[in-house]
């Protein structure tokens, strides 16, 4: 739906707004509604949310290529917090999540909580960068200047979608490991009619 909304391929969603932001600016705005979806997009950095007009929000956080299978905490946490039928509720965890927040469900949500998730996740080995070569490719650009601030300055032939990518490269996806987890998890769960 948000490819067709800005009149691109899918795969050239995120070079779209990375690189002719101008354009898509003019043609389509920053914001707009998915037609009569109840859904909206917004770009902003180096992602997309899409909101739902019940309050769901899906955070595109997107990775190398142009992929929307990486993710962050803060897209994670916003998504269990906003999370309603038809998606699954995470009741408990979103309980446990809030925690004493006044802000709107999308903003809402403790980062320090997800954080302590997060990290068992992550040192359980759920969790792989995106693209570990252009992580790489990124670290031997980069160094710390006299200022004290870090410098990532590429060859001037560098193609910009290597740049866009390297700038997501670290964003996470799930490792075999994850994907496995995943899997036992939701064979696991007795069939719910409303998921």
């Amino acid at each position: 739906m948000l490819a067709d909304a800005i009149g691109v391929s899918a795969d050239e969603v995120f070079y779209t707004w990375m690189m002719r932001r101008k354009w898509l600016l003019d043609h389509y705005g920053q914001h707009r509604r998915l037609g009569t979806s109840g859904w909206a997009y917004f770009f902003h950095g180096y992602e997309c949310d899409l909101r739902h007009d019940d309050g769901r929000l899906l955070r595109y956080d997107f990775g190398p290529g142009g992929r929307v299978d990486t993710f962050t905490a803060w897209g994670v946490l916003q998504y269990v917090i906003t999370s309603m039928l038809p998606w699954s509720d995470y009741s408990d965890l979103k309980l446990w999540l809030r925690g004493t927040e006044a802000a709107p469900a999308r903003f809402a949500g403790d980062l320090g909580k997800m954080g302590v998730v997060w990290d068992t996740l992550a040192t359980r080995g759920m969790f792989q960068p995106a693209a570990p070569d252009l992580v790489a490719l990124q670290s031997h650009y980069t160094s710390v200047g006299p200022d004290g601030l870090t410098y990532i300055r590429f060859p001037r032939e560098t193609p910009e979608t290597t740049i866009i990518d390297c700038a997501v490269a670290h964003r996470l996806v799930l490792s075999p490991i994850g994907v496995r987890i995943l899997d036992d998890y939701t064979v696991a769960q007795p069939a719910d009619p409303r998921r």
